[in-house]
């Protein structure tokens, strides 16, 4: 797959290749990861549709019969492996024993690399939640990577709070669909 292209004047410059290979195309090839992130963040647009390109998005599930992304080679045979994983705070890759990265993604867990879990861990604060008084503890690291305040509710109340949100949006579209 081929993304990050740049230019001006139909000269397109700067491209990268996310490839199955990782031995292939140089440091930014990100193989399947790449390839994800890319879907991720993408939003499609007129060259898109003008190409027949299909978002995995927009499919609902149901992907063209002959659509193949994962192949089996990319399995290791061997649950010990290691494997290089971006970190999902500092974005850079690491190495992390296939069945570990297998049984976290399973759980949709983020992963990290050993530096942002040391500083994720040396990083804790105690917060009172501004619901149920409850103490809890969070990293500042971890809010920081992400772009965020540290939260003033525990993990608990942030879900109940995000859960009554929903709900209210879900009620808003309802009474916008009735005319």
């Amino acid at each position: 797959m081929i993304v990050d292209l740049q230019g001006v004047n139909n000269v397109l410059t700067d491209p990268q290749i996310h490839c199955t290979d990782k031995s292939k195309f140089g440091k930014g090839n990100l193989s399947y990861e790449g390839i994800l992130m890319f879907f991720n963040s993408h939003q499609c647009n007129t060259y898109c549709k003008y190409l027949g390109l299909v978002h995995p998005k927009d499919t609902d599930g149901q992907l063209p019969n002959n659509f193949s992304l994962f192949n089996q080679s990319e399995e290791p045979s061997d649950p010990d492996t290691y494997i290089q994983k971006l970190c999902d705070l500092c974005r850079h890759p690491f190495k992390i024993q296939y069945y570990r990265y297998r049984e976290q993604r399973d759980k949709s867990m983020e992963m990290y690399c050993d530096g942002c879990n040391r500083k994720r861990s040396g990083s804790m604060k105690q917060g009172v939640c501004c619901m149920c008084q409850a103490t809890f503890k969070s990293s500042v690291y971890w809010f920081r990577m992400k772009k965020t305040d540290f939260p003033d509710k525990c993990s608990g109340c942030r879900l109940k709070n995000r859960e009554r949100m929903r709900k209210e949006l879900e009620s808003q579209k309802g009474k916008e669909g009735v005319v």
